[in-house]
């Protein structure tokens, strides 16, 4: 059994995604192709002060899909905040504006993905697999990270000198060691 064949075994969590663009259309749009595409939540934030108010609240924003063209700023601006809180939250950039120039500041920064609104036949159905990609990698990172810190708290809480040796190189070393 291969690592899809399991993956797609695992019960299906809700996504909740928070779209950002001042375009009420176009986020009543998001959260009608989103939601038919599989477990996803859509909350919708007209500005970046909206979205900031969002994350900073009893959320449990998954990912974002921001537009490009946003009231007093831009995507990217608004990528860079979020990624000096959180440098991991899967960030998609979903913009009618597509021009290399946009697109290597937003890789340069740390998006997620980038994609052209209206490029793609099936522009929801794309969308909806680029967030449910990157929202299982990131739960999967975040497990690996914290099952390692766990194991490290409960290693270095020991009183016994704990070793890990790996390819005959020390890899870990607790506290007490």
């Amino acid at each position: 059994m291969g690592r899809r064949e399991l993956l797609s075994e695992r019960p299906t969590e809700m996504i909740e995604v928070l779209t950002v663009t001042a375009d009420e259309g176009f986020a009543d749009a998001c959260e009608r192709g989103l939601s038919k595409h599989g477990d996803i939540r859509v909350v919708s934030a007209a500005s970046v002060g909206e979205a900031i108010d969002v994350l900073e609240g009893e959320t449990s924003v998954e990912c974002i899909v921001s537009d490009h063209d946003l009231p007093h700023t831009d995507g990217i601006a608004f990528l860079e905040a979020v990624r000096a809180q959180n440098p991991t939250l899967p960030f998609v950039l979903f913009t009618s504006e597509g021009s290399e120039a946009v697109a290597s500041r937003a890789i340069s920064v740390g998006v997620t993905d980038y994609l052209i609104r209206e490029r793609h036949e099936d522009q929801w159905g794309r969308l909806a697999t680029l967030v449910t990609d990157a929202v299982e990698y990131y739960r999967d990172q975040s497990a690996i990270v914290d099952t390692e810190a766990r194991a490290k708290t409960l290693l270095d809480a020991a009183d016994d000198i704990i070793a890990v040796v790996r390819g005959g190189e020390l890899a870990y070393l607790n506290d007490t060691g």
